[in-house]
């Protein structure tokens, strides 16, 4: 059965470093082979191109796209707050882009090096993103708001503890609004989203994007970690996880979300640990 692989952005930064060509091939031949498999999505590509446009490396584009088709990338998953929405509303639609959207993203991919942005592809996808800055700007009311109405860290000895506490508050009053994008009757939506905040572990995106949620605000409020942009990229790639089984990144406040998150369910790898994934 072919490893379902996540790859960070940095990956692909540390695979143009490397100097073992030998180990360059091996990683090719697993992904074409199918003993690997990539599922990639638009944030990370978007992230791939917005970093590359900022440390003005536009140059490096071309040979990144190439190495992108390369390694044979699976399905490329939705959006991924539609993927959310589609399980919690039991709807059997696909999580992956049609052969046709993924075609577009294709070309998007061909159209870059001419210097056109990324942004198409989330037009292909057709997500209801709010972008990473407005979900910044947004972390940081949240964390305000919670903290003037007095919430003590002296309470809460570990996450999966608050985990439960914050969606025993907040679970339901989520789901219904999202619920209620598609069902406009608000008692049926208040029982859906009891349904599901009762049989929770049976959702598995959605138990995710729960726990993502909450353990980004952990980090925030009971760690006194800084909010950063480049977080929403970590929350939002992280839930793709849900179906995956493997995290190859270098960052490691990304690895230390994905253990806090999945505990020891994902196995997380770094680039100079690859070879033991694929022996």
């Amino acid at each position: 059965m072919s490893i379902k692989i996540y790859l960070d952005n940095n990956f692909f930064d540390e695979y143009d470093k490397c100097q073992d060509l030998s180990l360059k091939s091996k990683i090719k031949g697993a992904f074409q082979t199918k003993k690997t498999s990539f599922y990639p999505s638009k944030e990370l590509l978007d992230e791939m191109v917005r970093i590359l446009e900022s440390e003005k490396r536009k140059d490096l584009w071309p040979e990144r796209r190439r190495l992108f088709w390369e390694l044979s990338p699976q399905r490329f998953f939705i959006y991924w707050g539609d993927i959310v929405r589609k399980e919690i509303l039991g709807m059997s639609d696909s999580i992956y882009l049609t052969k046709s959207q993924e075609e577009q993203t294709r070309n998007i991919l061909y159209r870059i090096e001419k210097a056109e942005h990324i942004v198409e592809i989330a037009n292909v996808v057709k997500g209801e993103n709010l972008g990473h800055w407005e979900w910044h700007k947004n972390k940081q009311e949240e964390i305000r708001i919670q903290k003037k109405q007095g919430l003590k860290r002296g309470e809460i000895k570990s996450f999966d503890e608050f985990n439960k506490k914050y969606w025993d508050i907040h679970g339901v009053s989520l789901l219904k609004d999202i619920i209620l994008r598609e069902e406009k009757d608000e008692d049926k939506a208040q029982m859906k989203a009891c349904s599901t905040m009762n049989n929770i572990e049976q959702y598995s995106y959605i138990n995710v994007f729960l726990r993502i949620t909450s353990a980004m605000f952990f980090r925030y409020f009971f760690e006194d970690r800084e909010v950063k942009e480049s977080d929403y990229y970590d929350a939002v790639q992280l839930i793709y996880m849900a179906g995956l089984d493997v995290l190859i990144t270098e960052d490691r406040s990304f690895k230390e979300l994905c253990r806090l998150v999945f505990g020891s369910q994902k196995k997380i790898y770094s680039f100079n640990d690859i070879n033991s994934l694929l022996s």
